[in-house]
């Protein structure tokens, strides 16, 4: 009973957070009898190594004999180093090669040019330092705007 108040209260921030965000992030099968009945479930019916998903395929082929199921995770990802050389270049670039933020945070101005020359060029790939670096660089200008 505790666990289930605490799931309920846990999926009502998540549904309101991605629904916010247009993302589908919840898990289709909540029902409660459900969840009961797979918690009793002897852990080796369904071992994810041999065969993903065996218990849900099963059902689904009671259920709904004509629909088969599809075997292959689909995920999604995004253009980042693509965006980081192109679209958004200039813009982040701007945001990070500036005097205070180098200066805030401790990083030479020198080194991030770098940084930005050799990804624009394909010659290293800093995806990921660069977009974090603009990430803190965004938090920190939303910070002051709402101390100021």
């Amino acid at each position: 009973p505790e666990f289930y108040g605490m799931l309920q209260k846990t999926l009502t921030k998540v549904d309101r957070a991605s629904m916010a965000h247009g993302l589908e992030v919840r898990v289709p099968l909540l029902k409660k009898t459900f969840l009961e009945s797979t918690l009793k479930l002897n852990i080796n019916s369904h071992k994810p190594m041999e065969r993903r998903k065996k218990i849900l395929f099963n059902l689904l082929r009671n259920c709904y004999p004509s629909i088969s199921p599809q075997q292959t995770k689909m995920g999604f990802s995004v253009s980042l180093a693509g965006w980081l050389k192109n679209n958004y270049y200039k813009p982040i670039k701007n945001t990070l090669i500036n005097t205070k933020f180098c200066q805030d945070v401790g990083i030479e101005k020198k080194v991030l040019e770098n940084m930005f020359e050799l990804h624009k060029n394909g010659k290293k790939d800093f995806k990921w330092p660069i977009y974090s670096l603009y990430s803190l660089a965004i938090w920190m200008q939303n910070e002051r705007k709402l101390i100021n």
